[in-house]
Formats: structure tokens, C-alpha cells, sequence
């Protein structure tokens, strides 16, 4: 299985990976850590999965680049971007925030849940809300990755 996980916290990105490789020890993992690295990423090399944060940086981080404006919504954008091209590869979003800033509001995780259900419904396949402190975040996610790839 062919996965790109699109993550700017490298400790949640091993994380997420080790999840993928208890399922699939011959997964071939893909890593971006931001939207336009993971867009590029998607389009040329494109994955039978992906695992998207919600909350990514445009451009990837370095020593002279400090990741241009972060996006509360960075993984909506990459979704938007997957519908605008057609690429249909099933994504599971993995967040570790309950509440995202929208304007002068907060939104919560389950209006989200819904907004990507109707709205990226050929792409969306689940929502895993991530806390290292507090397991079942990894079944959620090998419950999501199962059913994805049955479909």
C-alpha cells in the first residue's frame, strides 16, 4: 500500500507512521510536511492513501524558509485542491485540535466532521482526533485505514 502522510509535527508524523506499519509492514510511505509540498507530492507520485492534518503551514520549513502563513484549515485546502483536479485518493484527516479558529469563532471537531462529509464526500473517509497522552486514537485510524482500503 502506497500512503502519503502530510504532517508538519515530526513527532506525530512517526507516530501515525508506525501506526500504518503495524497494518502493512511493506507500506510505502510518503512524508510532507506542508500543503504545497503535499499537493506537489500527490500529483506526481500519486498515493493509494493519504493521512492529512488539518492544520498545515503553505510552504515546508527550513532553515531559511520559516513555512510562510500557517493554515488552520491547510488540510481543507489540500482537499479543495484534490477536488479542483480530480484526483479522487481516499483521505482520513488526523487532528490533534478539538476547536479551530474560524474568523472571530471557534468551530469544533464535529462541525468539521461534518463539513468534510459533505462537502469532500468522494475523498473524505474519517476523522481521527489525535492525543498522544490518551490511546484509542490508533485504533480510530487502523479503523479508518481498513475501510478505506475495502473500498
Amino acid at each position: 500500500m502506497k500512503v502519503l502522510i502530510i504532517e508538519d509535527d515530526e513527532f506525530k508524523q512517526r507516530r501515525i507512521a508506525q501506526v500504518v506499519r503495524e497494518l502493512d509492514e511493506g507500506a510505502e510511505l510518503g512524508m510532507e510536511r506542508s500543503v504545497n509540498s503535499g499537493l506537489r507530492k500527490i500529483v506526481d507520485d500519486t498515493p493509494e492513501l493519504i493521512l492529512l492534518d488539518m492544520s498545515l503551514t503553505t510552504f515546508d520549513v527550513g532553515p531559511n524558509e520559516p513555512g510562510g502563513r500557517p493554515q488552520n484549515f491547510g488540510g481543507l485546502e489540500v482537499l479543495r485542491q484534490m477536488d479542483r483536479l480530480g484526483i479522487t485518493v481516499p483521505v482520513v484527516v488526523i487532528t490533534q485540535h478539538e476547536r479551530f479558529a474560524r474568523g472571530s469563532t471557534e468551530v469544533h471537531l464535529s462541525t468539521i466532521l461534518q463539513e468534510l462529509q459533505q462537502e469532500h464526500s468522494q475523498l473524505f473517509r474519517g476523522l481521527v482526533y489525535y492525543n498522544s497522552a490518551i490511546g484509542g486514537w490508533e485504533a480510530e485510524l487502523k479503523r479508518c485505514i481498513a475501510q478505506a482500503r475495502r473500498e
